[in-house]
């Protein structure tokens, strides 16, 4: 009868703890898809922007564009680097002659943050903040890390796609040694982030984004998406264990009080 009670605490437990882990879940839209098509959600698609560098802040669909003559961002017709469906991009690095990051304050703390990331070189890194603090970031060689010209990957839903589908312009077939996706960022219950970055950190190349979108609540999953990363992130200054390392403390937690309750029992 202990002991059963006692298996019950443990349980209850190991659930509590799960319930607790904080992370920042990153999902790929299928080869070819473009926008996240979310309801409810900020959405900047710059097409209602003429072309050219801005090097001064301006307010976007999802936020407030820091900018400056160092860190400045281009405004960009359709080419073989980006242009969501033959329409205007983003760009910062070579096609804004500048070297500094751009900064994006959303509207207020946010739950999913997306965007087209097409062309993606290797000195791109995007990352996320949440009042002033770092969360985690993802970089090109992420991306193709994930995305081997010989490798399959899997949606949720079960679907398979060759990742080779993901390189070369989806809309004219160009370009086609590089990386196009439509990137997702779904914080956990109890995190939030209202701070992107954008870094290309060189003017040889540029880092070429559209379709930028933000959601006060983070959707479900959509069976389509492919499960990309996990990227654990610091709540009051404690970093939520990687699932593996909280799993296995979680057991031992459970362990203890078992046997506790079995010397109680004898």
């Amino acid at each position: 009868m202990l002991l059963a009670y006692v298996t019950r605490i443990a349980l209850g437990a190991v659930a509590a703890l799960s319930l607790s882990a904080a992370t920042i879940n990153v999902y790929l839209s299928p080869p070819g898809i473009q926008d996240s098509a979310l309801a409810g959600a900020d959405r900047e698609t710059f097409d209602a922007l003429s072309t050219g560098v801005r090097g001064a802040d301006f307010v976007s669909g999802v936020g407030t564009y820091r900018l400056n003559g160092s860190a400045a961002l281009a405004i960009v017709g359709a080419d073989e680097w980006g242009g969501a469906n033959g329409s205007n991009y983003s760009a910062l690095g070579k096609q804004s002659s500048t070297l500094g990051d751009v900064q994006l304050d959303l509207l207020g703390p946010r739950a999913y943050f997306g965007f087209w990331w097409s062309a993606v070189d290797p000195l791109n890194v995007i990352q996320l903040y949440s009042a002033g603090s770092y969360l985690g970031q993802i970089t090109r060689n992420d991306i193709v890390g994930f995305l081997p010209g010989n490798n399959t990957v899997t949606s949720i839903g079960g679907a398979s796609h060759s990742s080779s589908s993901y390189y070369g312009n989806p809309n004219n077939g160009e370009n086609p040694v590089e990386a196009y996706a439509f990137i997702h960022f779904l914080a956990s219950p109890g995190v939030t982030f209202d701070r992107i970055v954008f870094s290309n950190g060189g003017m040889q190349t540029g880092f070429e984004t559209d379709n930028v979108t933000a959601r006060l609540t983070a959707p479900l999953p959509s069976d389509s998406w492919v499960p990309f990363r996990e990227i654990p992130v610091t709540i009051t200054n404690q970093l939520v264990p990687e699932p593996a390392t909280f799993g296995l403390a979680a057991a031992g937690l459970a362990l203890a009080i078992l046997r506790r309750g079995r010397r109680t029992v004898a």
